[in-house]
């Protein structure tokens, strides 16, 4: 008898496998054959899901973007008040869990491959999303002429903490990054 193979489970598995490539060996590491050594399989195994690199790219930007909405989704639905939407937004872009640390480990590879065409594009949907999802965030928050300027500060604030959470983690634990992103809201959005 055939064995039953859950095929969106097993594009999820090489995603995951994918992500956690990029986070540990940056983007020269990330190819179709370590994934398939990652996961103790033939070639072929990840072959059948996609035929080439971009393939598994543009399909690990779809998966992450789909796991994002959902998350969005439960956050909008749970906090009602724009003000508790938007700081539980900006908690959620940065590193306070060990997953979250490995996310920015994998989209700083994406950066580092600036040279890769495929990286690079995938990077920067993810930047222009998370950029659309601030500014829509900060309506009703901010006047509308400053809703950009904003969005921008406030995306430069989370690269920054991402970075520097990086660099030193055990200097940037959750409770301080949480600290300044709450005083920066003060100061950003007065009552």
């Amino acid at each position: 008898m055939p064995r039953v193979v859950d095929h969106e489970a097993r594009r999820r598995a090489i995603a995951n496998v994918a992500l956690m490539l990029l986070a540990r060996d940056g983007a020269a590491g990330l190819s179709l054959r370590n994934i398939a050594t990652e996961m103790g399989g033939s070639l072929t195994m990840v072959t059948h899901y996609y035929a080439n690199r971009q393939a598994l790219m543009t399909d690990l930007a779809h998966q992450i973007c789909d796991t994002w909405q959902a998350t969005l989704d439960e956050i909008d639905e749970s906090h009602h008040e724009p003000r508790d939407r938007l700081r539980t937004f900006m908690a959620w872009l940065l590193p306070l869990t060990p997953r979250g640390h490995e996310e920015e480990r994998a989209r700083f590879a994406l950066l580092a491959a600036d040279n890769d065409p495929d990286c690079r594009a995938v990077l920067l949907d993810f930047d222009n999303i998370v950029r659309e999802l601030l500014r829509q965030r900060l309506h009703g928050l901010v006047p509308r002429r400053r809703v950009a300027a904003v969005a921008d500060l406030l995306r430069a604030f989370a690269s920054g903490v991402v970075l520097d959470a990086q660099l030193s983690p055990q200097a940037w634990p959750a409770k301080r990054q949480l600290a300044l992103l709450d005083d920066l809201l003060a100061a950003l959005l007065p009552h």
